[in-house]
């Protein structure tokens, strides 16, 4: 995993890559900028796992990624496609998700309105 810059107005946001992936849908390479909840950039599903959430530019997706070792192969959940940056970027700082589970029905809404 990488990670780039701080997730800032005034900077570039946090930019996420990771090799290898194991998800229906997903490529090898799992790559974009993290989106922030309301808690930071760790989302908690209801079993207590995290995951980080990211606008992936691929098809304007937005993804989550299980927060797993580097040894691990990483799940990846296709939250929405079809996106666009500016989209997600607003929702996600007007509405921050508490939860992996909000973040879900946020990210699921946004394709619905596209």
């Amino acid at each position: 995993m990488k990670f780039h810059g701080l997730n800032d107005r005034r900077r570039p946001p946090v930019h996420y890559e990771a090799l290898p992936a194991s998800s229906p849908g997903a490529d090898d390479a799992v790559e974009g900028d993290l989106l922030r909840g309301r808690d930071g950039y760790l989302f908690k599903d209801t079993d207590g796992e995290e995951w980080w959430v990211m606008f992936s530019a691929k098809e304007g997706q937005i993804l989550a990624c299980a927060n797993v070792d580097d040894d691990e192969a990483e799940e990846v959940r296709i939250l929405a496609s079809g996106i666009s940056r500016e989209k997600a970027d607003e929702a996600f700082r007007r509405f921050p998700p508490g939860s992996l589970e909000d973040a879900a029905r946020l990210a699921a809404g946004l394709e619905e309105r596209e």
